[in-house]
């Protein structure tokens, strides 16, 4: 008898937790911290995109120069002939 009684006061007390556990409501809040960026961070974070927009920028001027490179040759060629031109005909004018 002492061994049902002591059953059926386990088994209330299970009862009780089990429906306790059951009624209880837990309410969560997440906030999230944003902290205030500084120019550090900011550089840190976009000096990836920072890089690469630079080597895109000059590898864009460099291929855009190519067609630009016999023209500038020729002129240099052009000027220089025409400069030893010049200094031929001072050095014959100055000459007796």
């Amino acid at each position: 008898m002492r061994v049902q009684v002591e059953l059926d006061e386990a088994a209330d007390q299970q009862r009780d937790l089990t429906g306790g556990i059951a009624r209880e409501s837990v309410t969560i809040n997440l906030v999230e911290r944003i902290e205030p960026e500084g120019p550090f961070d900011r550089v840190v974070r976009q000096a990836g995109s920072t890089l690469a927009d630079s080597t895109s920028s000059a590898i864009l001027f460099l291929i855009g120069s190519v067609p630009w490179l016999p023209i500038v040759a020729a002129a240099i060629f052009l000027v220089s002939w025409l400069w030893r031109l010049f200094q031929r005909r001072r050095k014959a004018n100055v000459a007796p």
